[in-house]
């Protein structure tokens, strides 16, 4: 039988499950043989996979790709226990040590928000020791909830948008070892509860994911703005309210237990950190000769404070700019993809990046392309460009260089570049959809 003549569904699902195993044996070996060069293996692989999968895309179903995105993910997760892989200082040091502290009844001195360090004391709780295990099966059904979320939008380019989600095999890594698909997932589920107009409960969802990481909250706060100008006010106080009261009944009992300084000394961390060598701006001030050195691409880059204070500035005018046109163009559509794409923006523009927030830039991108691309083409150039980013930062950070000739630099431009792309290319898409 040729393959023309084969049902489309076996096709599509053909290409993804095929893809995906594959990934799975190149992460199996790039294990064994502690060498990043398997990990570009990935890429002609996941290109042709997900390009079949493009063509024949019709014949993908919710139940298909849950079915598929949990194997693989669940998969990936026995790869890395079976062989030992035991990640980094975040969650071996970082998240242990903070969880104990709050176990033993002391608060920790985090850089993360309630939620987040309530999170590590449940994950010490279960696995005392450093705690893979109970953090990668923890985010397992955060994947799901991306992948359906993204789904439940019901519109013709959806559904390989979400596969674009599920199937990605080199953010493995981060839905395994850090916890930014908690926020993710939530921020999906606050969207798609807008979109139902159940405001409350959105603003709940957001609530709830803003208490783990904060840009969760800045969607909250576009979908007020969309509410406000489209003259649906009492829904605007419902979400806002929703949102206030989910944050502080959250944060109230721990200010309650423990010292205000200690509960919220994540603002106060956060606030103080200086741009990066793997954000945006370490390349401008580079050039301009305002860094120190070369630094590893977690590490403050050394630019003088002048230089933070104008990040931060020009990092709220693009917002306040988003949200002026947003507030001329309030569409249902616009509102809700420019709440998608809005903790995009702020990370890609963030003074701190890390390359973990690729699965909220990603959730982001393909909810907002879902909503407001116009055809094909547009879809598979926003789809690619998740799947590019994904690739080019896991060679900033987990893996090195593959082919040994350059540091994390360039992958870290790449990267970079790409997400400037998409951020602007679905920005249009989704002011271009009020005119619509």
């Amino acid at each position: 039988m040729s393959i023309r003549r084969l049902p489309p569904s076996w096709i599509a699902y053909g290409a993804l499950a095929g893809a995906a195993a594959l990934a799975l044996v190149f992460q199996w070996r790039l294990v064994v043989s502690n060498s990043p060069t398997w990990a570009i293996y990935d890429v002609p692989v996941c290109a042709a996979g997900f390009a079949i999968a493009w063509r024949f895309q019709k014949a993908l179903s919710l139940r298909g790709l849950l079915a598929l995105t949990l194997l693989f993910r669940l998969g990936s997760i026995l790869v890395f226990r079976h062989l030992g892989y035991t990640g980094d200082q975040d969650p071996n040091t970082v998240y242990l040590s903070q969880g104990h502290q709050l176990l033993h009844g002391h608060y920790p001195q985090s850089e993360y928000p309630v939620l987040a360090v309530l999170l590590f004391a449940l994950e010490a709780a279960v696995d005392p020791n450093p705690p893979q295990v109970a953090n990668a099966f923890l985010l397992l059904p955060c994947v799901l909830v991306c992948v359906w979320g993204i789904w439940s939008l019901r519109t013709q380019w959806s559904g390989w948008l979400a596969a674009c989600v599920g199937l990605a095999p080199l953010d493995a890594y981060y839905w395994q070892f850090r916890y930014d698909g908690i926020p993710a997932a939530l921020l999906v589920v606050g969207i798609v509860l807008a979109g139902r107009s159940r405001f409350a409960l959105a603003g709940a969802a957001l609530g709830v994911g803003a208490c783990f990481k904060w840009t969760p909250g800045l969607a909250a706060v576009v979908l007020v703005v969309w509410l406000l100008s489209a003259r649906h006010t009492r829904d605007a106080a419902r979400l806002a309210v929703a949102f206030t009261a989910t944050c502080a009944l959250i944060y109230v009992p721990f200010l309650i237990r423990w010292p205000a300084h200690s509960v919220l000394a994540s603002f106060r961390l956060q606030s103080v950190r200086s741009v990066t060598a793997e954000s945006l701006w370490y390349w401008p001030a580079r050039a301009l000769g305002l860094t120190h050195g070369s630094v590893p691409e977690w590490a403050p880059a050394g630019v003088p404070h002048w230089v933070d204070v104008t990040v931060t500035v020009v990092q709220i005018l693009i917002l306040l700019a988003v949200l002026a046109a947003l507030w001329r163009r309030p569409s249902r559509r616009t509102g809700l993809a420019v709440a998608a794409l809005v903790p995009a923006l702020f990370l890609t523009t963030n003074r701190v990046f890390s390359s973990q927030f690729v699965l909220i830039l990603g959730v982001g991108w393909a909810m907002a392309a879902a909503m407001c691309a116009r055809d094909r083409r547009e879809q598979l150039v926003v789809g690619a460009g998740m799947l590019l980013v994904s690739t080019t930062t896991a060679f900033v950070y987990p893996f090195s260089d593959p082919f040994r000739s350059f540091s994390w630099r360039p992958w870290a431009a790449a990267a970079l570049l790409v997400m400037l792309v998409a951020d602007v290319l679905v920005v249009r898409f989704a002011f271009r959809a009020s005119t619509t």
